[in-house]
């Protein structure tokens, strides 16, 4: 025994790896079966009591915490002897009073088996591992049994012909059944609406919105572009009037202002103006040139409101007579004489 207290991989701490001189005072002694060899614990003192501390601070029940590490380290576990230990002890120091305590010739050799063969618990792992594989094969016995009633009550019904005549031939059974489902659904949905649906074209219309509608899904599944045939779907809706834009009704607050432009354009277009209320005195032409106008030529703008400012500014400046001659005779002459001769 003295041989192995100078080997240092014997007196190496297992859990942290602290190397000391020697195991007796860093190392508790064991007369466990495991440990027989050594004499001690393979963790030090100081590593103990942190695995106990773990425990207890999960459990926070210093017995359980004690079984625990018994359990960890192979250790045998006996309720008298814990008694005798939380007497003299605390929670915190109770771990090494019941290592102490537990090193016996009484129990030397003992380990953590003895323990639960003592509880006829040894084997309570075997027989719950028989248990649960008895309880899955039931369960696996009982889930062949509901497929086989499934499947035998479950029978297919084939595709009526009329479904297929109308959605044409090349279809799967398992496509027309998507296929009508679709347009089944498509159809209540419009029908709360308020959409016609009576019409040969707009079913027409709809069948091939269906089909498309699962092309872009079977197209984005596999990973396929589609944008041609959104685009395609985006046109089959405005054939059917089935756009967001082209819907009547719905809430007022939630139609934007270019929908309702729009309709009222070509839906209810404003009357012709009455003759009353024309604008007979181009009071708006002359609001428009000599307001608009004349503040753009102010603030230096070129636009058309400026340039109306500027052909009407010419249209009435008056241009001066030219003479190449200019004397006062002349320009008396002219200023007073008129159509009809002179005075006299």
């Amino acid at each position: 025994m003295a041989g192995l207290e100078v080997n240092a991989s014997s007196s190496t701490c297992r859990m942290c790896g602290t190397a000391y001189g020697k195991l007796n005072g860093y190392f508790y002694k064991s007369l466990a079966q495991l440990y027989k060899g050594v004499g001690y614990l393979p963790i030090c003192k100081a590593c103990l009591d942190f695995l106990y501390d773990g425990y207890l601070a999960q459990c926070n029940s210093p017995r359980d915490a004690v079984r625990q590490v018994c359990r960890k380290l192979d250790l045998y576990w006996d309720e008298s002897v814990y008694k005798k230990a939380e007497k003299d002890s605390n929670a915190r120091t109770i771990m090494a009073g019941y290592v102490t305590r537990i090193n016996t010739y009484k129990n030397s050799g003992k380990s953590y088996d003895d323990s639960l063969e003592k509880e006829n618990a040894l084997w309570t792992f075997a027989e719950q591992r028989k248990a649960m594989i008895a309880e899955l094969q039931e369960q696996e016995e009982k889930s062949e049994i509901e497929e086989d009633v499934n499947s035998s009550e479950a029978e297919i019904e084939p595709v009526p012909d009329d479904i297929k005549a109308m959605w044409g031939a090349g279809y799967s059974d398992e496509m027309y059944r998507e296929l009508e489902d679709r347009r089944q659904y498509l159809m209540v949905q419009l029908s709360k609406d308020g959409v016609d649906l009576s019409q040969t074209g707009t079913q027409t219309i709809l069948r091939q919105i269906v089909a498309t509608e699962l092309d872009i899904n079977r197209g984005r599944a596999a990973g396929i572009d589609v944008d041609k045939k959104v685009n395609t779907l985006n046109s089959l809706l405005g054939s059917a009037l089935l756009k967001p834009s082209q819907q009547k009704g719905g809430d007022e607050e939630d139609t934007p202002l270019g929908v309702w432009t729009w309709r009222y354009e070509h839906e209810r277009p404003l009357p012709d103006i009455d003759e009353k209320l024309k604008d007979k005195n181009g009071i708006r032409k002359y609001v428009t040139i000599w307001l608009k106008g004349h503040l753009a030529k102010m603030v230096g703008l070129k636009n058309s409101y400026s340039q109306m400012y500027e052909d009407e500014i010419k249209r009435l400046t008056v241009d001066k007579i030219e003479y190449d001659d200019d004397t006062d005779d002349s320009f008396l002459a002219d200023l007073f004489s008129y159509e009809g001769g002179e005075d006299g």
